[in-house]
């Protein structure tokens, strides 16, 4: 059996932007995303500067229960893929399961 991947849309949830226009805008200018910390106190370790993603959830669509029920690495995921699905131009209704035979 041959599968195919096909990609229909892309998300970004990066330090560079986030949506695929902010950071590629970010990549086109050569500017650095890399900063000092500010999401906690880094006082106890060597470096002080890492790359962050400004990312507040509930702007991005997110309810206040999604937000308390999930990470901060599940929130970027969910976020991302609707972003992927609203680039694709699908919805999920257009979506259907395809069991393989």
């Amino acid at each position: 059996m041959t599968r195919r991947t096909v990609i229909t849309g892309i998300g970004v949830i990066a330090p560079g932007g986030i949506g695929t226009d902010a950071f590629w805008s970010r990549i086109l200018s050569g500017r650095s995303a890399t900063r000092t910390i500010t999401t906690f106190d880094p006082s106890a370790f060597r470096s002080r500067m890492a790359a962050e993603c400004d990312f507040d959830p509930a702007e991005h669509g997110l309810t206040p229960q999604e937000i308390r029920r999930m990470d901060r690495a599940a929130q970027f995921a969910v976020v991302c893929a609707r972003e992927c699905l609203v680039d694709s131009g699908l919805s999920v209704g257009d979506l259907r399961r395809r069991v393989p035979a």
